[in-house]
């Protein structure tokens, strides 16, 4: 007969044996099934005429991965930024700021995402520094314009106070708008950490976008046209309230109120903290 002991330790080592193999089994089949990371590019938001943001989704597929933009003025770009050390197993959106770009030039950009599974690169996408910054800059018998720097220039009619210099006078030469409400030394978009990025000019009143996403307005206001929650003229730059509109799939709306009648129009959309919003004009 086998001993007591004997059989003890043939069935311990016959244990030790299995989760030998049972290990080696586990560590292939995680290699087997583990995947590389997915990665979309996703549109660029706070552009400027030196600067934007540029964003991706990215799954690490719980692996250790490191992300980064590259981007340039040709799809060979030429230039990246690299993010921290991305891991988990849920998509998160990941943004990076850049800077000293040259304005009114095309660049392209994408995201390439690499763990120990593999690399995964975005699409391609681009934008333009400064494109859309005075696209609707003369509607009324002023205009608005926007320099390289984020500084605000006016001129033309001035009745409700659309130039935003602090009077009513008519300008004949571009005089730079008071900065009014923003965060600023003197004018408007005078401080390079939140410059403005686009301006628009209603018909007697005038709006601008800041790359923090707050919206000045000024001018004429007798129809709430400043967003201010008022209808007192404004000869300087005021922050227009928030406010919750409902979104439509179109790009304007009209709604009737007792008593009143407004018309809407989705003028710039922008990316705060990953969620993408919604500038509304109202006139």
């Amino acid at each position: 007969m086998i001993s007591r002991n004997l059989l003890q330790k043939t069935m311990f080592k016959s244990s030790i044996k299995s989760i030998f193999i049972l290990s080696l089994l586990l560590g292939i089949c995680s290699q087997a099934f583990a995947i590389v990371p997915t990665a979309r590019t996703v549109p660029a938001n706070r552009i400027t005429f030196t600067s934007a943001t540029l964003n991706t989704i990215v799954n690490a597929q719980n692996l250790a991965t490191t992300i980064k933009f590259e981007y340039g003025l040709t799809t060979s770009y030429g230039d990246s930024v690299i993010l921290p050390v991305q891991t988990g197993f849920l998509d998160s959106f990941k943004k990076a700021k850049i800077t000293g770009l040259i304005p009114h030039r095309t660049y392209h950009y994408r995201v390439v995402a690499t763990n120990a599974s593999g690399t995964t690169t975005g699409s391609n996408m681009f934008f333009i520094t400064g494109s859309m910054s005075s696209g609707l800059s003369g509607r009324g018998g002023h205009n608005i314009i926007l320099d390289s720097l984020g500084l605000v220039y006016t001129f033309g009619i001035n009745g409700g106070g659309q130039l935003g210099d602090g009077t009513t006078v008519r300008k004949l030469k571009p005089v730079k708008v008071l900065k009014g409400a923003y965060p600023g030394t003197t004018y408007l978009g005078d401080n390079p950490a939140n410059p403005i990025i686009a301006v628009v000019a209603g018909i007697d009143h005038s709006l601008a976008l800041a790359a923090d996403g707050i919206v000045y307005a000024w001018g004429n206001n007798n129809a709430g046209g400043l967003g201010d929650g008022t209808t007192i003229d404004r000869a300087t730059p005021i922050r227009v309230l928030k406010r919750s509109l409902y979104r439509r799939n179109f790009s304007w709306r009209q709604s009737k109120q007792p008593n009143h009648f407004y018309q809407c129009w989705i003028l710039w959309k922008y990316g705060v903290g990953g969620e993408w919003k919604d500038v509304w004009i109202w006139i």
